[in-house]
């Protein structure tokens, strides 16, 4: 090992007599810097490989790197790269070859790598590295994106970003990654050539000399991808992804390639349909209100003919979507007036076709509540509870509507709603009943005693929240003798000891009942519970015995789970000593 380390310090001595000998280190720093390479080739030479190791080398000849060529600008001297910087390119590149023999699954080495050879402009070895990286990793899709993407925007070469791109489709063929990247950078190759011609002054529209040239600016290519993607992967969603890839590049014709395969292949998907209607709303490029209203016509009708053929849920939502997508921004009065009832219209025939989501019903609610139609509203929740009773959404809305129109069902929703939503979503209408039978002692000990019984999801919170209103509502000694009752029943938790000794705090009350609890609490945590045993000593140390600190030291380290005895040991020095205290001399 020793022999390896002192032939690699040698072979980087004439780069660093070049740095001291034209100015930019002085002597003391090329001593510094034959020392850290001296450490790092002995660690990374050391028997048992470590991949830190490798990386903070690598990381140390970067800045030394950025280093050198700070002060070649200070200095204003460009000459001996060779010698220098490209040395210690070459010695960066050594090291990751050397990391990744040991370390050839990690991916982050192989991208750092990448990343250095684009930054360093390395391309034929940013190329070597595309390479060994996608043998190893052939089932990443996203390494073989980034290899393509090296290829075309750091090589500048295109023909060989596609063929990293085929060859990435071979190990991955139901990548949809791959496809929708592929077709991204074929668009992207359309421009980059539109472009060039546009500089030499050539028209874009006009045949090329080169028949490939012409193929490509046709979008060919790009069909082909496109092509095979559907044929691989024959899913609507997905080849919608296509569709916004085009509007992004302007791809227009392509669009309608798209659009046509979809009516060809899926002429029954809700995708399709909902493409073919809101087609006609893209269309609308000028402000005239006649122009925007035919096309929305269209747009409608489409969507009329898609409901009676394509019988689900989704249709409906895409619909009513679309609907609500032609109310915004609309600013006359009248019409928005008009589009909300025609919006009303549509909600109601998909809850007559029992095809309505929960969601969308409490957009039905809303709409109804904008055309001033109250009554009604609540004959939507309704029917929206009962046809989704696990929708807590639509419970709350009801809820608070019959409590803004002074309804007598509000406790009847509550029953319901607790009866009906899943446990862990229920706790918001247990705490609505706290305080809606907080004047009412029998009926509040009541819907307690049920919260108690309906598991430790509900029960839990519920036994904070009803000892917090108590103390606010009856004062202190109220909620003490609660707290009595309540704290041997079952979950007992550390957040209802928490609440009951914030209480005291905030009362004022006498070190003496804060003892008690913290007495209390470590009866039931203080086997696991580091924190509880260092509020109770900061207590003591604050306004209590200083003196019984130490005693409840001893007891936390002898009842302490052996796992968190070292824990409550650093913490609790930390918390004599102070945080400004140093350990050094």
């Amino acid at each position: 090992m020793a022999e390896n380390v002192q032939r690699r310090l040698e072979e980087s001595v004439p780069e660093l007599q070049q740095m001291e000998r034209v100015g930019l280190f002085s002597e003391l720093e090329v001593r510094a810097v034959i020392k850290r390479r001296k450490e790092f080739e002995y660690k990374i030479n050391k028997r048992r490989k470590i991949r830190e190791e490798y990386l903070r080398y690598i990381q140390y000849e970067i800045n030394l790197l950025a280093l050198v060529r700070a002060r070649r600008k200070r200095l204003g001297y460009e000459f001996k790269k060779e010698d220098i910087d490209y040395s210690i390119c070459r010695r960066i590149a050594r090291i990751f070859r050397e990391a990744l023999i040991r370390f050839r699954s990690d991916v982050n080495l192989w991208v750092t790598q990448l990343e250095f050879c684009k930054t360093a402009q390395w391309k034929a070895q940013g190329t070597r590295v595309v390479s060994e990286m996608l043998k190893v990793h052939t089932n990443k899709p996203d390494l073989w994106v980034m290899g393509a993407l090296y290829e075309f925007e750091s090589n500048d070469s295109p023909d060989t970003a596609r063929r990293v791109m085929l060859r990435g489709l071979q190990f991955n063929p139901d990548s949809k990654l791959l496809y929708l990247e592929y077709f991204k950078l074929e668009l992207s190759i359309i421009e980059d050539l539109k472009r060039r011609q546009h500089i030499l002054g050539l028209n874009t529209e006009t045949p090329t000399e080169s028949a490939e040239s012409d193929v490509i600016l046709q979008g060919k290519l790009a069909e082909v991808v496109f092509k095979n993607a559907a044929s691989s992967i024959p899913d609507p969603d997905f080849i919608t992804e296509f569709l916004q890839i085009c509007k992004d590049f302007s791809a227009a014709e392509l669009q309608e390639k798209i659009i046509g395969h979809l009516k060809e292949s899926f002429p029954n998907h809700e995708v399709t349909w909902r493409l073919l209607a809101l087609k006609h709303l893209s269309a609308v490029v000028s402000d005239d209100e006649n122009e925007t209203s035919n096309k929305e016509e269209k747009c409608v009708g489409v969507f009329e003919e898609a409901v009676k053929l394509v019988k689900t849920e989704k249709m409906w939502n895409f619909y009513i979507e679309a609907c609500l997508e032609m109310l915004r921004g609309v600013k006359s009065k009248e019409i928005k007036e008009q589009k909300r009832e025609s919006l009303e219209q549509v909600l109601q025939r998909a809850s007559e076709a029992s095809l309505l989501s929960s969601d969308h019903f409490v957009t039905w609610a809303h709409t109804s509540r904008l055309l001033e139609n109250v009554e009604q509203i609540g004959q939507i929740l309704e029917l929206g509870v009962t046809r989704f009773p696990l929708s807590d959404t639509l419970w709350l809305k009801y809820y608070y509507w019959a409590v803004k129109n002074d309804k007598d069902i509000v406790v009847e929703i509550l029953n319901r709603a607790v009866d009906s939503v899943p446990a862990e979503k229920s706790v918001k209408f247990w705490e609505l009943g706290l305080k809606k039978f907080s004047k009412k002692r029998v009926k509040l000990q009541k819907w307690v005693d049920r919260a108690m019984k309906a598991g430790s999801v509900v029960s839990q919170p519920i036994k904070t929240k009803y000892l917090h209103q108590v103390a606010q509502n009856d004062g202190i000694d109220t909620a003490r003798l609660l707290f009595k009752h309540l704290w041997i029943v079952p979950p007992i938790t550390r957040e209802f000891f928490n609440e009951m000794i914030q209480l005291e705090q905030t009362a004022g009350s006498s070190v003496e009942e804060l003892r008690k609890l913290y007495e209390m609490a470590l009866i039931q945590f203080g086997q696991q519970d580091v924190d509880l045993w260092l509020e109770f000593m900061e207590l003591e140390e604050r306004c209590g015995q200083p003196e019984r600190v130490g005693h409840l030291h001893w007891q936390a380290a002898r009842l302490l789970q052996s796992g968190l005895v070292d824990d409550f040991m650093t913490r609790s020095l930390l918390k004599r000593v102070g945080p400004g205290v140093s350990s050094g001399n």
